[in-house]
This record gives C-alpha cells, structure tokens and sequence, in this order.
C-alpha cells in the first residue's frame, strides 16, 4: 500500500475494514476497543458484503405481502422488510408512488403508505 497517500488522512479504507492512524501510544500497546498499537481496525457492515440487490418485481412482492397483514407502512417498515438503507428506501417508495401503487395519506416530512386502491 502507498503510505505516502496517508500522510494527511485519518483513516483509509482497504477492502475489507478500515483502520485509522492515531499518534501518541506506544508501539504494540493494546486496548479492549479494538486498537492494536498505533492501527485501529473496523469491519465493514456485513450487509454490504453479503446481500444481493433486490429487483424491483421482488420488492413489489415484498411490499404486497406487507399490505396482507398491516394497514399502512412506514419508510421504516420499507426499510426492514427489503434489507436496505433509508435513501434506498426512498427511491424505490418514490418510484412506487409514481406507478400508482402507494399512495402518501401522511404529510410529506412524515409520510405513511397505503396501498393505492385501483
């Protein structure tokens, strides 16, 4: 790895985690936190590494089943039941909403979704 890229940066990333650089501890001193020495590791989130995205017929699917058993959705409910990050979440409600499938009876800063009735 180029060290020269870091000299200015506080952390990078390298693929599988990033570390961060920190100043001022002796070399090899450990911490429960996950720091080792100078180098302080985190993993990236699982999620990222291990699902697949969904197509939006499979989120369409998931969305129905939802609208079997509840009455209205949140953006949170969107969120848990398709595995994926609100601004995610929000295009694909907004693209809903454009093809007549959902429908906000909320308001727009607090918005819940009914299936739109056809």
């Amino acid at each position: 790895m180029d060290t020269s890229r870091l000299s200015n940066r506080k952390s990078a990333e390298i693929g599988f985690g990033y570390f961060v650089l920190r100043k001022g501890q002796e070399h090899g001193e450990s911490k429960e936190n996950g720091e080792i020495g100078n180098i302080k590791v985190k993993p990236l989130k699982i999620r990222d590494l291990q699902q697949r995205k969904l197509t939006p017929e499979e989120i369409d699917k998931r969305v129905e089943n939802f609208f079997l058993t509840h009455d209205f959705m949140t953006k949170g409910d969107f969120c848990t039941i398709n595995g994926m990050s609100r601004t995610t979440a929000s295009r694909h409600i907004k693209r809903l909403c454009e093809e007549g499938k959902l429908e906000n009876k909320g308001l727009q800063k607090q918005p819940i979704y009914v299936l739109k009735k056809a």
